[in-house]
């Protein structure tokens, strides 16, 4: 279960994108009349899923960059109690009540935006968590500057 109330919102926007191309597939596959079958349709379902986690566009964005938009969230801060994200494991019942901060190398969760879903099903367990914090160095070209950017502002808003 998640404590973000727009998670299955998030998700359901998602897969009706995705039954949205779907549905636009079969009228064109019909016109066209092609006699693909099933698993050719579930594949050009895959690939419609890996096309949007590849865009990452299913979030409201902001600026000159269009940088997704992390919406405010209420949570208690008396009870933050922070717990790094390197210590996080699956059915952590003793830390349940933690904040995850992403304080250590990027190495570390570079996960998190790579697979968001895999990576929330251990994380919803905890109380919460903050954006990941990936590194942004003065002497980095300004293009990753923003791309770390990016990836903090889009983990945020997932």
């Amino acid at each position: 279960m998640t404590n973000d109330p727009l998670y299955y919102e998030k998700e359901k926007i998602i897969k009706e994108n995705c039954l949205k191309q779907r549905s636009e597939l079969l009228k064109k596959i019909e016109q066209e009349k092609n006699n693909k079958t099933e698993e050719q349709i579930q594949y050009e379902e895959e690939k419609c899923l890996k096309k949007l986690k590849l865009v990452r566009n299913e979030f409201k964005t902001v600026g000159n960059y269009h940088m997704p938009l992390i919406k405010k969230q209420n949570i208690d801060l008396d009870k933050i109690d922070l717990w790094c994200y390197s210590k996080t494991k699956v059915n952590d019942d003793e830390n349940k009540d933690k904040t995850i901060h992403f304080f250590t190398y990027d190495w570390l969760f570079e996960k998190v935006y790579d697979n968001p879903e895999k990576v929330m099903e251990k994380l919803d367990q905890y109380y919460c968590l903050l954006s990941p914090d990936f590194s942004i160095f003065t002497n980095m070209p300004m293009a990753l500057q923003i791309e770390s950017v990016f990836k903090n502002r889009w983990c945020g808003a997932y």
